[in-house]
């Protein structure tokens, strides 16, 4: 087998490993009903944060929604 095709191999599975975590967690918390897990990674990638010349760190605003 190819190398670039073994790579390719092992980032899907480690994908569809994580897919499945995310999905599991969702369904605990109860996030299915309202969310696609697509929708819900689309949400959260709207949260920054923001590091300041100081140091600290800041949080942009989170909707009710996140």
């Amino acid at each position: 087998m190819e190398l670039s095709l073994l790579r390719k191999v092992s980032f899907t599975f480690i994908s569809l490993i994580l897919r499945m975590k995310l999905l599991k967690q969702m369904k605990d918390a109860g996030l299915l009903e309202d969310y696609t897990l697509e929708g819900l990674l689309l949400e959260l990638s709207k949260i920054k944060k923001i590091r300041l010349v100081t140091g600290d760190t800041i949080t942009t605003e989170i909707s009710k929604k996140q």
